[in-house]
């Protein structure tokens, strides 16, 4: 399996041991007198779609949304937003709270989104549930963010969260003597949707070993002028035949339901890459008008934002 970091290729392998040694050269932590909280910060480095209505699509906290942070002796220890926005100070919540040691100077912090109660917080063997992508709440659980970075002792650490997921925008719209309804549409066979991400690397992908089978139909009911965004696990997407079924009114409230397909060959899933793809469906068949790939985090931002050393 090829294991691409998304942060620092060149230091990924050493950053996990880096990470253990960093925060204390005992075996637990220590509390003394003058042992002080580290306190957090967070920030989203993305873009802000036009369609806004969550976190998960507009890149704002929201109260209570928790992450996880590490700095060994501390794992995966839980912090929440204390207010909704771009940035928020993160509050300590449950686990060991994290201590600046007064004999350590320099940190190594690493954080991801959303929280989860595992012991390293790693998210093993998921499959996303796509007929809940539809709903805010359950598909903002697979925007997987991370961040990592240096700090010095009783300064504040602010952390710049990357994006580490694929988001998939499919954006349909009427073509020749066609006008579209609420339609539902399938691209079976062609995207992995079992996956994982480990939280203290920052790597994010897809199952490999396992080929799109019947449970990696993508698909969903969309209304019109309603583009679906959509977020996966890092791959390369087989090609397949994307089928949509539209219905028509004829009038006298009588309503029949017409099926038009096309070959569709998705481009490669790189981690924080925002694909738009624009399908006209026209009388008959459908055709692929543009595939836009941009960046989904901000270019020339980095990943590394803890507070200045």
């Amino acid at each position: 399996m090829k294991r691409i970091y998304y942060i620092l290729p060149t230091i990924a392998l050493a950053l996990f041991a880096t990470v253990l040694a960093s925060c204390s050269s005992d075996d637990e932590a220590k509390t003394t007198a003058t042992s002080t909280p580290v306190q957090f910060y967070g920030t989203f480095n993305g873009d802000e779609p036009a369609v806004a209505t969550t976190r998960a699509y507009d890149d704002k906290w929201e109260v209570n949304d928790a992450i996880g942070i590490t700095c060994s002796p501390y794992f995966n220890v839980k912090y929440t937003a204390n207010t909704s926005g771009k940035s928020t100070q993160l509050s300590y919540s449950s686990g060991k709270e994290i201590m600046y040691d007064p004999k350590i100077n320099v940190y190594t912090f690493m954080a991801y989104y959303p929280y989860t109660g595992n012991a390293f917080g790693d998210y093993e063997d998921l499959l996303i549930d796509m007929k809940a992508m539809r709903d805010a709440e359950h598909a903002k659980k697979y925007d997987f963010m991370y961040s990592f970075g240096i700090g010095r002792n009783g300064t504040p650490v602010s952390f710049k969260f990357d994006h580490i997921m694929t988001r998939v925008i499919f954006n349909f719209v009427d073509g020749e003597n066609v006008k579209l309804m609420n339609h539902r549409w399938y691209l079976p066979n062609a995207i992995r949707l079992r996956g994982s991400f480990e939280t203290y690397s920052g790597l994010c992908e897809a199952d490999a070993k396992v080929r799109p089978g019947a449970e990696d139909t993508v698909g969903n009911i969309t209304y019109p002028n309603v583009p679906d965004t959509l977020y996966f696990f890092p791959q390369t997407p087989k090609k397949s035949t994307l089928v949509l079924f539209n219905e028509k009114d004829l009038g006298d409230e009588d309503i029949i339901v017409q099926k038009y397909t096309m070959d569709l060959a998705l481009p490669k899933f790189e981690a924080g890459k925002s694909i738009e793809l624009t399908i006209s469906v026209n009388d008959q068949r459908m055709q692929l008008k543009g595939i836009t790939i941009q960046d989904w985090n901000r270019k020339n931002q980095g990943n590394i934002n803890a507070s200045d050393m």
